[in-house]
């Protein structure tokens, strides 16, 4: 994969501006939250009536929190009536801010790769050989991959930091849409806890959903062709269904790839499954290895085979909790893991029990 002209770059990202505006893209790793049906009236209506009508008409930000702190404590149906009020009023500023943080991310990429598209070639080219070199150690990954991947991260992937930095305008819509994100939030913290059959602990984070929409438009202006981009939107509905910590680092491996030309691979929630249940044996069976004494999980393809995949190849370590973590420090400098991690595989599935990991590929 080699860099792309600007005016390719604007033209392949251009259709995803509809995505992003129309709100299609949701966080990885969250839910988006369900919207409540207009209650039926109560004996409390007319109170409730009274505070949800001052919080349409009002917009300074104080008033609304105090209003939205009465409606809560009322209870019954004022919450998921006010949760109605907020998102429609958050709708217009999420379709103003998408499609503009898009638009300035495509402007500094376009920037970047008019100027460094040589530079990008030869930094992915010296990663890649050392791939290649059947004499690769540990330090040679520190003092010629490190400081070839470093500069190709920073050239690639356009950080949240620096498209808020570059736009002011930006900031300042981000800085409303989170203060009305706030109000979201505590609607949808207390409508989770009161229901019974829920887990207020996975309920949505409107912040963390933001920052995650944020990055994976990093990405997708990164990515070179639509066929990657398909790959990376169905991740983002496939990390709703493994444990955040995988979903971390699969997301970590995936950028990881991208930046050095390599297609991404796609989660493949058996294979998590099945690497965690290795995990779980490993640590809790007493032996530390890729041939398990289980019967019937002898092998890396028995076990992908019990939870209806398959694999060929396989990661494992001890010593984190941070699914981040076990790939770029305990994987990324071990050549033999390394190798696996930039394979030539299609799926992969990171699964994780307490501190120990395995990382199954497909």
């Amino acid at each position: 994969m080699t860099a792309k002209r600007p005016r390719k770059a604007r033209r392949a990202v251009r259709r995803w501006a509809w995505a992003l505006a129309a709100g299609l893209i949701v966080a990885a790793g969250a839910a988006r939250a369900g919207e409540p049906n207009e209650p039926p009236p109560s004996p409390a209506a007319v109170t409730a009536d009274d505070l949800l009508n001052q919080f349409r008409r009002n917009r300074d930000l104080a008033t609304r929190k105090r209003l939205t702190a009465q409606l809560i404590e009322m209870g019954g149906t004022a919450p998921s009536r006010l949760l109605l009020a907020i998102q429609a009023d958050l709708r217009p500023l999420q379709n103003r801010y998408r499609p503009a943080y898009l638009k300035q991310t495509v402007l500094l990429m376009e920037g970047r790769l008019a100027t460094g598209a040589e530079t990008i070639r030869a930094q992915r080219k010296t990663v890649l050989d050392l791939l290649g070199n059947n004499q690769l150690t540990g330090e040679m990954i520190k003092t010629k991959a490190d400081p070839a991947l470093e500069p190709l991260e920073k050239t690639l992937i356009v950080e949240r930091e620096t498209v808020l930095k570059e736009a002011p305008s930006l900031r300042e819509e981000r800085e409303r849409l989170l203060a009305l994100g706030e109000l979201w939030q505590q609607c949808t913290d207390w409508l989770a806890k009161q229901n019974p059959g829920g887990n207020p602990e996975k309920a949505e984070n409107f912040k963390a959903s933001l920052e995650s929409e944020e990055t994976l438009t990093a990405l997708l202006v990164a990515a070179p062709d639509d066929e990657v981009r398909n790959v990376l939107m169905e991740n983002v509905r496939l990390e709703s269904q493994i444990p955040v910590e995988e979903a971390r680092g699969l997301r970590r491996l995936n950028r990881v790839r991208l930046v050095l030309g390599l297609r991404p691979l796609l989660i493949d929630p058996h294979l998590c499954e099945a690497a965690r249940d290795h995990s779980k044996d490993m640590a809790t069976k007493g032996f530390f290895g890729h041939e398990s004494p289980v019967p019937g999980k002898t092998t890396l393809v028995d076990r992908a085979k019990r939870f209806g995949t398959t694999a060929r190849g396989e990661n494992i370590a001890a010593g984190t909790t941070s699914g981040e973590e076990v790939i770029m420090k305990w994987w990324w400098y071990s050549p033999g893991h390394l190798k696996n991690m930039m394979g030539d595989y299609a799926r992969a599935g990171l699964g994780g029990y307490e501190t120990t990991w395995t990382l199954l590929f497909g």
